[in-house]
């Protein structure tokens, strides 16, 4: 949960300084390590 935390407010900042780009990229890090997260611990949703 705190990575989690710390990403978002990552996105949030990128978002306040209208860096499209970085908001971008930062979002789909924290998208793709969140299925990854899901993939490896989260095996009682099968």
């Amino acid at each position: 949960a705190e990575t989690s935390i710390v990403e978002h407010r990552d996105i949030i900042d990128a978002l306040t300084r209208r860096d499209a780009d970085l908001a971008e990229r930062r979002v789909r890090e924290h998208t793709l390590g969140l299925a990854r997260h899901v993939e490896q611990h989260c095996d009682f949703l099968d």
